[in-house]
């Protein structure tokens, strides 16, 4: 079992990698907040795709799906997408 903060209430793991760990994403949408959080990851134009979906503004909860092309983080607020991103710092 991995030990990710914050703890995640279900985790699935399937085989696979990512091509590169690298990612690339869309700075124009995003909250100060996460640009920041993820400023740490490395970036490149040609990294992997990583698109943050934010629904509302409450809630912390999130998604974080990974495959060989692409990130998706699915989050109820900002806050949920920061969690998935902190997730996503500690799987790559």
């Amino acid at each position: 079992m991995l030990n990710l903060i914050p703890k995640v209430k279900e985790l699935k793991i399937n085989r696979g990698f990512l091509k590169s760990k690298a990612i690339r994403f869309n700075k124009s949408n995003l909250d100060h907040r996460l640009l920041v959080a993820l400023e740490t990851l490395p970036q490149k134009l040609f990294g992997t795709k990583l698109e943050i979906n934010i629904s509302g503004n409450y809630g912390e909860s999130y998604e974080l799906y990974i495959n060989e092309k692409s990130i998706l983080i699915n989050a109820e607020s900002v806050a949920g997408a920061f969690y998935g991103i902190q997730t996503l710092k500690q799987r790559l």
